[in-house]
């Protein structure tokens, strides 16, 4: 990884007080995320011992941006107190797909199966971005706006209280190629 970029031995951007780990590859890390060892990242415990985590849907949720654009996020999260690593995905897909069944037969469900996350003790955001979906704006093609777009939702992701300020992308396609912009910006 380009050390201009600020990527660190163990995978993580240094981001100041917030880490950025990008999960993009050429195939869906989605169901490979568990077997993941990174610092301050839960691993997903055996079968035997795993506690499921029930999921708090909150749709709609808007961020301002600096030109006054509205984004629109659905968050998912575990239905418990506490600060949970957080999975970011944008895209323009919206994410009304998000309750598509996660199998072979839907293959536009590129972030995988979200309650799977959430009963690891992932909480994930799911961002409509500019001009698609419920977002406002006109749809750029990753372009500057959209860019700049990320980085303003990962800074209102780390302020929520149930964030523990570790955040993470998820996806591919779109996904991966949007993760791989955020981290070249060493996101705050």
């Amino acid at each position: 990884m380009s050390r201009r970029a600020g990527w660190r031995q163990d995978g993580f951007a240094g981001c100041g007080n917030v880490d950025f780990v990008c999960l993009a590859a050429a195939k869906c890390l989605a169901f490979q995320a568990v077997n993941l060892k990174i610092p301050g990242i839960p691993v997903a415990r055996r079968r035997g011992d795993r506690v499921a985590h029930k999921m708090k849907i909150e749709k709609s949720v808007t961020v301002t941006m600096r030109d006054g654009i509205k984004i629109s996020l659905c968050v998912y999260r575990p239905d418990a107190p506490g600060q949970y690593p957080t999975l970011f995905a944008a895209s323009p897909y919206q994410y009304e797909m998000d309750e598509v069944p996660a199998y072979p037969l839907f293959l536009w469900r590129e972030t995988g199966p979200v309650e799977w996350y959430i009963e690891q003790g992932y909480a994930y955001v799911h961002a409509d971005v500019r001009g698609a979906g419920q977002s406002e704006g006109e749809f750029e093609f990753m372009g500057p706006n959209e860019q700049q777009d990320y980085l303003e939702v990962l800074a209102w992701i780390v302020k929520q209280p149930w964030c523990n300020g570790r955040v993470g992308g998820i996806g591919q396609s779109y996904y991966a190629m949007a993760q791989w912009l955020m981290a070249t910006y060493n996101p705050p």
